[in-house]
């Protein structure tokens, strides 16, 4: 599936992002946040991480760890100095309650995007790119990489890997594709270590 026009556009025109992805967050949820940040950051965009509890220490080897915010109070003021030139993107949630307590309020901020590869996904959001033949999200963040014309360094490519890595199983799920194994290629091109 190609990923949706109306995404893209959203996200060019954008000088303000704020990411969320789902409670109680896996290594697909918080490598993708990570490695999402890492992409709009290289093009000169502002972004907020939010999560709605600290990064647990299962997964304190991220790089870009650091970027997660748990207030409440920093992200409005975010959304509010953005204004009009913003866009909310959700990572990794199949329905809007995986967003948590707050999701009437970051369902609030438009346009909100969505993208997400759960078969059980319950549409929400102004647009979304939800696609059950991916891997993971992390896949789907590298597919986005490519087409916003983004480099990815390092410490992306390490997020995007733990991303992909955990909702293969390590490659060994059955929704390991050809395609999931190139990216995976790719990633350790930019230095990542399997072991």
């Amino acid at each position: 599936m190609r990923i949706p026009e109306k995404l893209v556009e959203d996200i060019k025109e954008a000088g303000n992002v704020v990411l969320f992805t789902h409670v109680h967050p896996d290594g697909d949820a918080l490598g993708s946040l990570f490695g999402l940040a890492d992409i709009l950051e290289s093009l000169d965009k502002q972004v907020f991480c939010f999560l709605e509890e600290p990064v647990s220490h299962l997964y304190d080897f991220l790089p870009g760890k650091d970027k997660a915010d748990t207030r409440l109070e920093s992200l409005w003021s975010f959304v509010a100095a953005a204004g009009d030139d913003i866009v909310a993107i959700a990572l990794d949630c199949g329905d809007d309650d995986r967003l948590g307590r707050f999701k009437e309020e970051f369902l609030r901020i438009k346009p909100f995007a969505v993208m997400d590869h759960h078969q059980s996904h319950r549409n929400f959001g102004t647009n979304r790119w939800v696609d059950s033949f991916r891997s993971s999200t992390g896949e789907m963040v590298c597919e986005l990489a490519v087409t916003l014309g983004a480099e990815i360094d390092y410490n992306c490519a390490f997020n995007l890997y733990v991303a992909i890595c955990t909702d293969t199983g390590s490659f060994r799920y059955e929704c390991t594709s050809a395609r999931t194994m190139h990216i995976a290629a790719e990633l350790l091109d930019k230095g990542v270590k399997p072991d």
